[in-house]
């Protein structure tokens, strides 16, 4: 279904979101979230509201006939949805996503044989804004290797730690070159020297043998490696529920929860941090979650104290004529797909809710196709002529490519806009790739914290249930290269004290190790 009839002179954007099954990491809202940014900014873009984009109100746009149409499917269904999508509905013009990395490959089929462009929002796959290997895509998010880079940046020059190991899993080489390549691109651009090693996590075990023993035994086996080596700062990127189950009980065992052994544990950013703050009554959990902390990127209203898109969504609230539209465009049906989270909003949804990271990246996303369109039409109006010439770079340059006849007036112009929107300037190429630039988004430090303390983590527990909640503590904004602390919270470390914890083992050196198992 469509907010706005499909016609001739619509362009029908289809969202591939991450509307996930029972018990998944990530919690069923954030799909939904996702969805009502969507569908604010489709119909921010036709009525050319310029509240959260003051580029909408240019004569440009505000001249430009085409109209978006907005339609949704499940993210690892995109394939399957888009096919169908052609068929019922030939208006089709962009895709918004995917959300997830493993979706890459349907979404270069999309662009490249559909000639439709696809920009992603989440999935940060270098792959993704390379005309050679995916034509057509680009990603309104910073690059993987770009976020690997102020990963290194906050523990390298914000912690001072430069010992780095790296633990990944057996069947993630792609993760592994991704930060061996950050960590030769930062000791290049600052002259400073990271001591790395690399330990592979040896785990042959699917989906469905997760349960077994060998991912504890291998678990084990790696931590102990990590003990063994004496590093104190693990950061760890796992998939599953399960996987982190292992590492909670793992760590335990090996004391390395306790914080009279001084180790700091961050998360991935793969990790939700909503997932990772619900209340357990697992005491390993707690021990290692308190005291951690995760680097992110930002939407605005994750760290400005007035944000246009968070106003936006607010104004939201009580209409309820936008969320009967919300509720109608929403891919899961409660009848029908018993095994996905079902979400539905009531009248209050936007006054009660707040946005799920990633929303403002949507709703970017979003209004970049509505420009790009409105660019294309201009363009065939005046008559646009394609270039001739081939780009001088495999890697970068004009993405008409004569020997495949692939020319999209539509995509030349979608990577041509410019525009502040809700999560800072969108410029959607970095001097490499049709990527965002990372200059222009904001990058903040989370820290985990369990509400009752790290004393009631080693006392009598008596079946004790822990809450924790996350609090953002320093902020890397748009154009900066330096950590501003966000007032009146410091990082407060696993003793629940801010001073930095000692390194193990070698006084001059604070030791880093990465922990990997990202599927």
């Amino acid at each position: 279904s469509s907010s706005v009839p499909a016609d001739d002179n619509s362009c029908l954007l289809l969202a591939l979101l991450p509307f996930t099954s029972r018990g998944s990491e990530i919690p069923p809202g954030h799909g939904f979230s996702h969805l009502a940014a969507f569908l604010m900014a489709v119909e921010h873009f036709n009525a050319r509201d310029p509240s959260v984009v003051p580029q909408l109100s240019l004569s440009e746009y505000a001249s430009c006939d085409p109209l978006l149409a907005a339609a949704a499917s499940v993210d690892n269904q995109g394939m399957k949805a888009v096919a169908a999508m052609l068929v019922h509905a030939p208006s089709l013009c962009g895709v918004v996503g995917p959300y997830y990395d493993k979706s890459i490959a349907a979404a270069g089929v999309v662009a490249g044989a559909m000639d439709t462009p696809v920009l992603s929002y989440h999935a940060a796959s270098q792959d993704l804004g390379k005309n050679h290997v995916l034509p057509l895509t680009a990603k309104v998010i910073a690059d993987e290797y770009a976020r690997a880079e102020v990963l290194l940046d906050y523990i390298v020059e914000e912690r001072g730690r430069d010992y780095v190991t790296l633990l990944y899993w057996h069947a993630l080489t792609s993760v592994h070159d991704v930060l061996e390549s950050a960590v030769s691109r930062y000791q290049r651009t600052t002259l400073t020297t990271l001591n790395v090693n690399y330990v592979v996590l040896d785990d042959k075990a699917d989906a469905k043998s997760e349960q077994s023993s060998s991912m504890e035994v291998n678990m084990e086996t790696a931590l102990q490696k990590i003990f063994d080596s004496g590093y104190k700062t693990i950061v760890v990127a796992l998939s599953r529920k399960r996987q982190w189950d292992f590492l909670f009980k793992v760590a335990d065992r090996l004391n390395m929860t306790d914080p009279a052994n001084h180790y700091v544990w961050m998360a991935h950013d793969n990790a939700d941090l909503d997932g990772l703050v619900e209340t357990k009554k697992s005491v390993a959990r707690a021990r290692l979650l308190h005291g951690m902390g995760t680097v992110r990127v930002l939407d605005g209203f994750q760290y400005q104290k007035a944000d246009p898109f968070l106003e936006g969504w607010r104004a939201l609230g009580n209409n309820s004529s936008f969320v009967a539209r919300l509720n109608n465009i929403n891919p899961i049906v409660e009848a029908e797909d018993r095994d996905q989270a079902y979400v539905f909003a009531e009248d209050d949804y936007f006054d009660t809710t707040d946005p799920a990271p990633y929303s403002g990246y949507v709703y970017d996303a979003t209004i970049a196709l509505g420009m790009g369109r409105c660019r294309a039409t201009a363009a065939e109006k005046r008559g646009y002529v394609p270039p001739k010439a081939p780009p001088k770079s495999p890697k970068f340059g004009p993405p008409h490519y004569p020997d495949t006849g692939q020319d999209s007036i539509f995509y030349n112009k979608l990577v041509e806009v410019n525009f502040t929107g809700a999560t800072g300037d969108v410029v959607l190429h970095d001097g490499h790739q049709y990527t965002r630039n990372a200059t222009t988004m904001a990058y903040g430090v989370y820290n985990l914290r369990h509400v009752g303390g790290a004393h009631k983590l080693w006392g009598p527990q008596n079946n004790s249930s822990f809450p924790f909640k996350y609090v953002l503590t320093a902020v890397r904004g748009p154009y900066r290269d330096d950590w501003t602390q966000v007032e009146g919270r410091s990082f407060l470390f696993a003793n629940d004290m801010a001073v930095e914890p000692s390194p193990l083992r070698t006084p001059t050196s604070n030791n880093l190790v990465v922990v990997l198992a990202v599927t």
